[in-house]
């Protein structure tokens, strides 16, 4: 795979001053329909009185890791990225996210133990 042409081109579509002389990759128009589904999503909870994410008072990055985890067997994509989303905009998400999984696997395995 020719990572160099990947870089250059994920280079282009970053910055402003470059010229975009080039027909929109797909990988591009799709994240803009992707982030169209999400923003409606987000529009619609908001509506329904949903708040809060990105204020750490109010939400922590452990309780956005659980949902996200939670909501990878209903399978939403839609409600799956905007959670990835809340935890990547926040300062400390990756490692909440990493932290909840850890002991989300370590409660299995000593459920699986624990039923031998």
């Amino acid at each position: 795979m020719d990572f160099n042409h990947f870089e250059h081109s994920l280079d282009q579509s970053v910055d402003p001053e470059t010229p975009h002389n080039f027909e929109p990759h797909s990988d591009d128009l799709a994240v803009d329909r992707f982030a169209v589904a999400m923003k409606a999503k987000l529009a619609k909870k908001r509506a329904e009185g949903r708040s809060g994410w990105d204020d750490p008072r109010q939400c922590s990055c452990e309780f956005l890791a659980e949902l996200l985890l939670d909501h990878i067997p209903k399978g939403d994509p839609v409600d799956i990225a905007n959670l990835a989303m809340m935890l990547h905009q926040r300062e400390g998400g990756h490692e909440a996210l990493r932290k909840v999984l850890d002991e989300r696997t370590q409660e299995t395995l000593v459920g699986l133990v624990l039923h031998d």
